[in-house]
């Protein structure tokens, strides 16, 4: 990595509160579907105007002093909905991007397999379905 290259640290903040132990967050490509439009010798993709919001799976390292386990089966357990805010950081700590997701609901919650010759810390896997995605600009 170059010394101009910026590092970035990601924060999930659940309904304003950070949840401890966040090692790992998949992508969220939000999209437009497409259409194929048959033309005179070609055929063009259109947007249809459906957006498609993605489930987004995380990875969380667990402790045994940590509330994030317990946190996270009880929303699932109990189908109950958050609103969700990932804060987007460079290696000091300066906000450049955040996202809201709003009306999200746990549709996963479950340990990894277990592997005894690749011991890893503690880990609770959790897949989030957020109703929609939307940028949000750190100035404004």
């Amino acid at each position: 990595m170059a010394k101009s290259d910026q590092v970035e640290k990601r924060i999930l903040l659940v309904d304003g509160e950070e949840l401890e132990g966040l090692i790992q967050l998949g992508e969220a490509p939000v999209q437009d579907g497409e259409v194929a439009i048959p033309g005179r010798d070609k055929i063009v993709n259109v947007r249809n105007g459906v957006k498609t919001i993605p489930g987004v799976d995380a990875i969380y390292k667990i402790t045994r002093d940590s509330k994030t386990m317990k946190f996270l089966q009880d929303w699932y357990d109990k189908k109950e909905v958050h609103e969700c805010t990932i804060v987007r950081t460079d290696g000091s700590g300066q906000e450049f991007g955040r996202e809201l997701w709003l009306n999200v609901e746990l549709s996963k919650v479950h340990a990894p397999a277990y592997d005894a010759a690749s011991p890893v810390f503690a880990q609770q896997l959790v897949r989030f379905l957020p109703e929609d995605i939307i940028p949000i600009d750190p100035e404004g």
